[in-house]
């Protein structure tokens, strides 16, 4: 599957129902962001959610720590539903052009993403691309297959979490991009969180 199958199967399955747009993941990261990493940071920051879905994760931000938040998103139906409200801060980018972004940030989110991405070339560029776009980055992502997702379409993929690796690859990967891992959290079901800093 190369990136435009897999944004325009991301776009089918946001104009199908709500898949991906709960708030208990962002809620959990948000937790290990506050824990880790926001009391060694300035009071005013900008951040990027990379690949935001319904934004969610942009409202915790906002809203509840002031936080100047920003994202980016593959699936232009979003742009015209969820995430109406704040277009103007919504870049329609995929994490291998991340780096058109007019802007910089101090932190970068992927929340729940990179185990969606086709293979490993495209996640070691994501990665790469999150080191050029903030000197810190805040990953979540799932290690096994998709727990639930719209069965009822009829999707190109059989399982929607396509790069599914043990933990130790994906440390592997960021520290191959230039990413040192100052923190390493895994919990049920299958989630792990790390914050790593630019070297």
């Amino acid at each position: 599957m190369n990136r435009q199958e897999l944004i325009e199967m991301y776009d089918d399955i946001h104009q199908e129902g709500t898949y991906g747009m709960g708030t208990a993941r962002d809620e959990k990261i948000m937790d290990f962001f506050n824990d880790n990493l926001r009391t060694h940071l300035p009071e005013t920051i900008d951040v990027l959610d990379a690949s935001c879905g319904g934004g969610s994760l942009l409202r915790l931000l906002g809203w509840e720590m002031g936080i100047t938040a920003y994202g980016t998103e593959v699936a232009p139906c979003l742009l015209e539903s969820h995430l109406k409200c704040m277009a103007s801060r919504i870049a329609l980018l995929s994490y291998e052009d991340l780096p058109k972004h007019p802007r910089r940030f101090d932190v970068i989110f992927s929340n729940d993403v990179l185990e969606h991405l086709h293979d490993e070339e495209q996640a070691l560029t994501a990665i790469k691309n999150f080191r050029e776009m903030a000197p810190c980055c805040v990953i979540s992502l799932s290690t096994r297959g998709a727990k639930s997702w719209p069965r009822r379409m009829k999707l190109p993929v059989r399982d929607l979490h396509t790069l599914q690796r043990p933990p130790k690859w994906w440390f592997r990967a960021f520290q191959s991009q230039g990413w040192k891992l100052t923190h390493k959290q895994k919990s049920r079901p299958a989630t792990l969180m790390m914050i790593g800093e630019r070297e």
